[in-house]
């Protein structure tokens, strides 16, 4: 399974998520800052990098360039988790983005 770096500043946002992607296998490593997504990707090469930082468009674009220079091959996707529903359709991203990256139905128990 992939190895997937989500940052995030709201930590339940970011542990919810974590959660749903450990569940189905992957390893997903979680921060909740900038400097630490600095620090983890320039000594790490995770698959997948779920951004979600209080940033302008500008920011978040620069932010993502920069990554991009360090490790081409990183998918990057920007997300924004409010409810169950924007969870659902974030899983739903992945999936679509990530081929054979499968997530769990969080109805079923």
């Amino acid at each position: 399974m992939a190895t997937i770096l989500i940052v995030d500043d709201q930590p339940y946002t970011r542990k919810l998520i974590a959660h749903e992607l450990a569940d189905v296998g992957h390893h997903v490593v979680d921060i909740g800052d900038l400097e630490s997504l600095w620090n983890h990707v320039g000594n790490n090469c995770p698959d997948l990098l779920l951004l979600n930082l209080p940033l302008n468009r500008v920011e978040s674009w620069e932010i993502q360039r920069d990554i991009k220079r360090k490790n081409k091959n990183l998918s990057i996707l920007t997300e924004s988790v409010k409810n169950q529903d924007a969870l659902d359709r974030l899983k739903a991203s992945i999936t679509s983005h990530w081929p054979g990256l499968h997530c769990a139905d969080s109805t079923q128990d």
